[in-house]
């Protein structure tokens, strides 16, 4: 029976089901000795039979044991664990037990709850059957962790946590980087900073317990600069750090102000690396910090900036206390909060284009006393509030001029009616630009006048009148210390005084009118040796005055003084004789004699030095030829008797030692009675001189003026000539250097490039050179008055010095252009003429200008007589004979090409113009500009 019973073992497997056993295919359960089991063996037939059924055999009482099989647990959550199993049989009592808690289940599962996060949890499964227990199955696992329950430490390059409950390893990973580390205290170093990294906890059962993503702290901002700063802004840029994210990278920017305590905050986020700061006060300290934020919202470590806005600017600058040497400034300060912590810079400096004097003075309070100035001059005050931080306003400037120094009395000139007075300018440095107020007054009037001379003539006063004279010094309409003078008047002579005799009486009697202006009495002196006064009160309109005890027939003189408070008059004299007989004496008819003597004395002079009278176009030749007979006798005559014309005049003004070398040559110096004058400052009385002289033309006295060529110490002054004379044409008749000898310093820029002579500035606009000449045109600008001209050059190039042109024609055509031009000009515009010392070809121009108009406008011509009028205003004029000869030369072939052609004698020369083009150019630049 028990074999049978084990081969259907063999064959089938048992399902326990209560107390029965259903025998299929499969293993064999174990079965307790002793148990009674059913069991029921399905037969299986072969072929087309249905199975037919089975008998159970009731075999003999077997005990089973249940089995527990594939024990799972899995983690669940945090705080949950799966466990499932299989069991045999399956109809079971389950117990489960873990950390000492155990609880039943009918079925082959169970979740464990409320459990710890990320503990490891022992599960203990067995079975119970019919009072039977299987073996304890037991497997550990883990719950899962929450990895934000955790303080993860970072900073720029690390990450630090301290884990408690037991794990595999921790992993950090960015792109290709990782990083693990085991144990509790993990510490991740050398990071990349800002960067995204993310973090697993590794379980020891090999599953991921937990995630998260930290991001580094970002590196901080480096080189804050502050720019654009004002009253109430203010803009910071950074350098952004060198992260590799950075790019990603936002900025917050913390603006708060600069004291121990303040609620008053403001955090600004931008995209970029600059930001502007507005609303802020002025002259306030700021704390600017500057951190970088990653898009995790990590932020970086504070990079700060400590900033004052500027202060806002003075106001209201007032002048007070100007003296010669300082004067004194006050302000209003600005109305900031911080205003009682301000500093001030008060800055003096000249007020002129390139001054680099300058003094800055600092003080804490609102005025400042500034010294050590200049007497009459103009200086530019500005005064900037500077905050503790030393932020620093806009300026606010004020032109303030210190009073200049009076005027140092020198003489004066009194007449009955006038005063003349001189001064002398005081020692300033900007005595050029004083002027001076001179103040007259007396009893009934009052009169003002402003001068830029050294001396003034006040006219039309009252005779022995006393006046308060007051001379100041002006500059910029501030006004020195008066110069205080009382000046009377010289009373005035008494005009005419009769005299009266009676016959048989031996005295006279003196009638007068009563003088002009102030007196108080009349002094009469008599040359028998009386003396009487007469008083203005015992005159009105006529004064009286018997002289008794006189001889008789006897010629007496009489001297009258008119007194004005001790100030005597020019006498007025009378010779009267108490005698009415007459005696006629020679004394008349030798006066006669004298008088006819000296008329006819003069007639004779008069005749021989009478210039020649003009020659008329028709006798011009036969006149030309006589003089040219005989290796031109005749002109060498005329021309000798020049040599005196003119040189008893003085030329004390070149004669001066200061003026010296100014002058070229020592025996070319102007007379005094036409120089040209410069305008300066009387300080130096000599430095008005200029080797030069007003000339007469045909239209003008003063048409040209004939100047010596500059030299190199003389330019500057021949610019302010030209200047000061309004000379729009400039006229040079020899060249720089002529056969190895400097003949004129060349006083105009080489090339486009502007010079400044003194205050001129000279910049050469065009440069036409043709066969025989050159024309120029020059921009001169004053740099003080900032006015501006046009000047054109004509320079003559074939003229050889002391000689003559080869040709009448080239001269005559160049005289022809430089006469155009001048035809457009104001008569009050000289033009002026030179050479090398400003005689000789410079007389010469000048006289075939005057003549060939003399030719044009009279049909005559007078070479002599108008070289004798040159040779009154400047010595030497047409220096040599040559060129006297010359100038009657060119005024005979003038004369034979208007007989000829009846043209001038220039529209036909080859010699003038080389083509058209040259024609247009000359045309062009004779025109005036607008």
């Amino acid at each position: 029976m028990n074999s049978i019973l084990g081969v259907l073992l063999l064959m089938t497997f048992i399902v326990v089901s209560a107390n029965n056993i259903t025998l299929s295919t499969g293993s064999i359960p174990t079965i307790s000795t002793g148990t009674t089991t059913t069991a029921t063996i399905p037969t299986k037939t072969t072929g087309t039979t249905t199975t037919a059924s089975t008998t159970s055999t009731t075999a003999s009482t077997t005990k089973i044991v249940p089995e527990i099989r594939n024990l799972t647990v899995l983690a669940q959550s945090t705080s949950e664990l799966n466990v499932s199993w299989s069991s045999y049989p399956q109809n079971c009592t389950f117990w489960v037990m873990y950390n000492l808690t155990e609880t039943n289940s009918t079925t082959p599962h169970q979740l464990l709850q409320n459990l710890t996060a990320g503990h490891i949890y022992n599960v203990s499964v067995w079975a119970e059957y019919n009072g039977e227990k299987s073996a304890v199955e037991t497997q550990a696992n883990q719950t899962f962790m929450d990895c934000k329950n955790y303080k993860w430490l970072v900073n720029t390059t690390e990450i630090l946590v301290n884990i408690t409950e037991p794990f595999l390893c921790v992993e950090a990973k960015r792109d290709n980087e990782a990083y693990n580390q085991s144990g509790k205290n993990i510490h991740f170093q050398n990071l990349s900073p800002g960067c995204e990294y993310n973090i697993s906890i590794i379980s020891e059962f090999g599953f991921t317990l937990c995630t998260t993503t930290v991001y580094l702290d970002p590196s901080p901002v480096t080189n804050l600069i502050i720019t654009n700063r004002t009253t109430n802004q203010t803009t910071v840029s950074w350098t952004p750090p060198n992260d590799r994210d950075v790019t990603l990278y936002k900025y917050n920017v913390t603006t708060k102000e600069n004291v121990i305590v303040t609620t008053k905050e403001t955090v600004t986020e931008t995209n970029t690396s600059s930001c502007t700061i507005e609303d802020l006060e002025a002259g306030v300290g700021y704390n600017i910090c500057v951190q970088s934020i990653t898009v995790g919202n990590t932020i970086s470590s504070e990079t700060c900036v400590t900033v004052y806005t500027d202060p806002s600017p003075v106001t209201n600058l007032i002048i007070t206390n100007r003296t010669t040497n300082q004067t004194t400034v006050s302000w209003t300060p600005p109305n900031d909060r911080d205003v009682t912590l301000y500093k001030y810079n008060v800055t003096t400096k000249e007020n002129v284009i390139a001054s680099t004097k300058e003094t800055v003075t600092e003080t804490n309070t609102s005025s400042c006393t500034i010294e050590d100035l200049e007497a009459g001059v103009g200086y530019n005050i500005c005064v900037q509030s500077i905050t503790v931080g030393n932020t620093i306003s806009s300026e606010t400037c004020v032109t303030v001029y210190t009073d200049p120094s009076k005027p140092i009395f020198d003489f004066k000139n009194v007449t009955t009616n006038s005063v003349q007075l001189h001064w002398k300018a005081p020692n300033n440095i900007n005595i050029k630009d004083y002027r001076y107020s001179v103040n007259w007054s007396s009893a009934d009037q009052t009169n003002n006048n402003i001068t830029k001379n050294l001396f003034m003539n006040i006219s039309s006063l009252t005779p022995g009148n006393l006046y308060n004279i007051t001379i100041q010094s002006l500059i910029a309409d501030v006004s020195s210390e008066g110069l205080l003078l009382k000046i009377r008047t010289d009373p005035a002579k008494i005009p005419q005084i009769i005299c009266q005799n009676n016959a048989g009486e031996n005295n006279i009697h003196l009638l007068w009118s009563v003088p002009e202006g102030v007196w108080d009495k009349i002094e009469l002196n008599v040359s028998s040796g009386k003396q009487y006064t007469v008083t203005n009160r015992s005159c009105t309109k006529e004064c009286t005055q018997e002289i008794d005890g006189l001889l008789p027939a006897t010629s007496y003189k009489f001297m009258l003084f008119t007194m004005s408070y001790d100030i005597k008059s020019a006498p007025t004299m009378i010779e009267c004789m108490t005698s009415i007989v007459g005696v006629a004496t020679g004394t008349t008819i030798a006066l006669l004699i004298i008088i006819l003597l000296i008329i006819i004395v003069i007639f004779f002079l008069r005749r021989d030095q009478e210039p020649s009278k003009p020659i008329t176009i028709s006798n011009f030749p036969s006149h030309f030829y006589c003089k040219h007979r005989d290796t031109d006798f005749g002109f060498s005559e005329d021309y000798q008797s020049l040599r005196s014309v003119g040189t008893n005049q003085s030329t004390n003004a070149a004669l001066l030692l200061e003026n010296k070398n100014k002058n070229r040559f020592t025996n070319v110096l102007p007379y005094d009675c036409s120089r040209v004058k410069l305008q300066k400052d009387q300080v130096n009385h000599c430095s008005d001189y200029i080797n030069a002289n007003f000339m007469p033309g045909y239209y003008s006295s003063k048409e040209f003026i004939a100047a010596q060529g500059p030299l190199p110490n003389t330019v500057a002054d021949f610019w302010q000539m030209i200047w000061e004379q309004n000379v729009q044409a400039v006229v040079m008749v020899t060249n720089c250097q002529e056969g190895n000898k400097v003949k004129c310093e060349q006083y105009w820029p080489e090339d486009c490039k502007p010079c400044v002579y003194e205050d001129i500035l000279v910049t050469t606009v065009s440069d036409k050179e043709m066969e025989e000449w050159t024309l120029r045109e020059f921009h001169v600008k004053h740099v003080k008055t900032l006015e501006s001209r046009i000047i054109k050059h004509f320079h003559f190039t074939a003229w050889p010095d002391h000689g003559v042109p080869d040709k009448t024609q080239s001269l005559i055509a160049f005289r022809e252009l430089v006469r155009s031009f001048m035809n457009q000009l104001t008569r009050n515009a000289p033009v002026v003429v030179h050479c090398s010392a400003g005689v000789g070809r410079t007389g010469t121009f000048i006289a075939l200008d005057y003549l060939l108009l003399q030719l044009s406008n009279e049909m005559a011509v007078s070479v002599y007589s108008f070289v004798q009028r040159m040779r009154k205003n400047r010595p030497l004029m047409v220096q040599t004979e040559s060129q006297y000869i010359f100038l009657h030369q060119c005024m005979l072939d003038t004369i034979n090409a208007l007989e000829a052609n009846s043209e001038p004698v220039y529209e036909n020369s080859d010699c003038i113009y080389a083509n058209e083009l040259a024609l247009k150019e000359v045309n062009n630049f004779n025109s005036i500009p607008s």
